[in-house]
């Protein structure tokens, strides 16, 4: 893996397209809002965040410079494993309204993004979220990618009403889930994201890359880490950025040779989000001042 001309563009990051994810948090709605309008940080309300009935409230009321919502936010009553792909039609129509009314929820939050994880060729347990996928009863990958496509379509044609640009976000591979051969998740790769994205061929679909989940997929399947992201980089306006093991997405602190530093595409028009788990204040700063690359 070659890094490429780390200080060239990486100046153009600013702290006004900096976002923290709900996460450097531990998922405490009340403690992110609080602590972000004290100390001007911008928001995505992320995944793993219990239902509460006033949540949505709670965001609209806040007084946050940016808000972005990811995925499963808000958590509904009756929890479900979200999944474009699914050939079960309930689960698939749960999973579309879900990200119809986050679309919706975006554009009066004046967020310009709304993204979502890529489908799964099976349906998980909710509780079986991030375990081991050697149980599971496979489906067609096939036929999987061909409902995550209509699943796509149907949202794209939805968030053109609201002038909100919707993300796919690249899924994680590691070597306990690739299946002899077999795998169960979309939209691991960058080929793949970029099938999805031509045949969409629509300026309402970007994509969110998750620099985690891509490192431990290329440790798997022996990809290039840069060359990845270079395949992709035309599509990407959203990064969530973290650190691993190369084993498993633990969404560990970056440090000063953060692989994705060396990337001359890191630039000032994409919205970067740090997804690193229990931070404090002192340690939020050290990882902008990373991304910042001061």
């Amino acid at each position: 893996m070659t890094l490429i001309n780390k200080t060239r563009e990486i100046e153009h990051i600013t702290k006004n397209s900096i976002y923290l994810s709900t996460m450097v948090f531990n998922n405490d709605i009340s403690k992110a809002i609080e602590l972000s309008e004290k100390f001007n940080f911008r928001l995505e309300f992320s995944s793993g965040v219990e239902y509460q009935k006033d949540l949505v409230d709670m965001v609209l009321r806040s007084n946050l410079k940016g808000k972005l919502i990811h995925n499963y936010f808000p958590a509904p009553k009756e929890p479900f494993v979200l999944n474009l792909s699914s050939n079960n039609k309930y689960i698939r129509n749960k999973s579309l309204d879900h990200c119809k009314k986050n679309i919706e929820y975006s554009r009066k939050l004046n967020s310009d993004y709304y993204s979502f994880h890529s489908g799964f060729c099976f349906d998980p347990e909710f509780k079986s979220l991030g375990g081991n996928l050697r149980s599971i009863k496979r489906s067609s990958r096939e036929k999987s990618l061909e409902i995550f496509l209509e699943s796509i379509l149907d949202l794209v044609n939805h968030a053109r009403l609201y002038d909100v640009k919707v993300c796919i976000e690249n899924n994680v591979l590691t070597k306990q889930n690739y299946l002899d051969g077999y795998i169960p998740l979309l939209c691991c790769t960058a080929d793949e994201m970029i099938y999805v994205m031509e045949q969409i061929n629509n300026q309402y679909l970007k994509i969110l890359f998750d620099s985690g989940h891509m490192k431990v997929t290329a440790n798997t399947l022996g990809l290039d880490l840069d060359e990845e992201f270079t395949k992709i980089k035309d599509y990407v306006s959203i990064i969530h950025h973290s650190e691993n093991d190369s084993l498993n997405d633990n969404n560990d602190p970056l440090t000063d040779d953060y692989w994705l530093l060396g990337s001359s595409t890191l630039i000032k028009k994409m919205i970067h989000v740090i997804e690193v788990k229990n931070l404090t204040i002192k340690e939020i700063d050290n990882q902008i001042k990373i991304l910042k690359s001061e």
